[in-house]
C-alpha cells in the first residue's frame, strides 16, 4: 500500500524540487535590494528600524517595521541571521524553501478539491511561473510568507469544509491573521477570497456559520493579527 501511494504521488513530490532547483540558479544574480533586507535590520539592533517595539529587558522586541509591515519575517529569520554569516544565501535560501513548500501545499489542495491530474498540471504551471519564481527568489515585496500562509489557510479551510475539523478552521484563520500582521495589504486578498466564497459557495458558507465555528475563526484570526491590533490600538 505504501509503495502504491509513493508511486502515485512521486510526480507531485518532484514539483517542489523542480521549483527549488530553478530558483537556486537565480539566487546569486541580483544584488540585495532595500525592501528585501528591510526585515533584517532589527535583528542587528539598528536604531529606528521599527515603528513599534515592546521592551523585553534591555532589548526592544520589534513588532511593526512600518505602519502596514509587521515583524513576522524578522522573528522567523532571527535564528538564521544570528548563527550564519550574512550573505545572499542566508537571506534568499529560506524564502526559496518556503516557496517550495507553498508548491507542495498548493498541489495537495487542488488534489483534495478536484483531482490529482489537475493538481499536477496546475502545480507544474505554478512551479515554472516566472513571476512567482523570481518574487520568491528575491523577496522584494515581501510576499513569500504571504503566499505560503494564504495557500496554507485556503487548504485548511478546504479540510474544514470536507471533514468538519474545527481545529483546521482555527489554524486557517490563524494563518490569515498572521498574513495581516506580516503585511496589512493582505486585506485586499482577504476581501477577494471572501467575495469569491460568497459568490460561489453561499449555501455551504451559511450552513457552517454556527456560533462555535465563527468563534474559532475570529479567535484564530485575532491571535494571528494580535501584534497589528495592539499597534493600531
Amino acid at each position: 500500500m505504501a509503495l502504491k501511494l509513493t508511486l502515485r504521488w512521486w510526480p507531485a513530490a518532484i514539483l517542489p524540487l523542480l521549483f527549488f532547483l530553478l530558483g537556486w540558479v537565480f539566487l546569486p544574480y541580483a544584488g540585495l535590494q532595500q525592501d528585501e533586507v528591510l526585515f533584517a535590520t532589527p535583528d542587528y539592533h539598528q536604531l529606528s528600524s521599527s515603528v513599534f517595539t515592546v521592551p523585553v529587558g534591555q532589548y526592544h522586541l520589534p513588532v511593526m517595521l512600518l505602519s502596514y509591515l509587521g515583524a513576522l519575517k524578522t522573528w522567523l529569520f532571527a535564528p538564521v541571521l544570528m548563527r550564519i554569516r550574512p550573505s545572499y544565501l542566508s537571506l534568499r535560501l529560506p524564502p526559496l524553501l518556503i516557496g517550495a513548500m507553498t508548491i507542495g501545499i498548493f498541489v495537495w489542495f487542488l488534489a483534495k478539491v478536484h483531482n490529482r491530474k489537475a493538481a499536477l498540471v496546475a502545480g507544474l504551471l505554478l512551479a515554472t511561473d516566472t513571476i512567482f519564481l523570481l518574487t520568491t527568489c528575491f523577496d522584494w515585496g515581501p510576499v513569500v510568507l504571504q503566499h505560503f500562509l494564504t495557500v496554507a489557510g485556503i487548504a485548511l479551510v478546504a479540510k474544514f469544509a470536507t471533514d468538519g475539523s474545527r481545529d483546521a478552521l482555527f489554524c486557517a484563520f490563524l494563518a490569515f491573521g498572521l498574513c495581516m500582521w506580516d503585511k496589512a495589504l493582505f486585506s485586499w486578498m482577504l476581501i477577494g477570497l471572501t467575495v469569491a466564497v460568497l459568490a460561489v459557495f453561499p449555501r455551504e458558507l451559511w450552513s457552517r456559520c454556527t456560533r462555535a465555528n465563527l468563534g474559532r475563526a475570529v479567535a484564530g484570526f485575532c491571535l494571528g493579527a494580535l501584534p497589528l491590533l495592539i499597534y493600531n490600538a
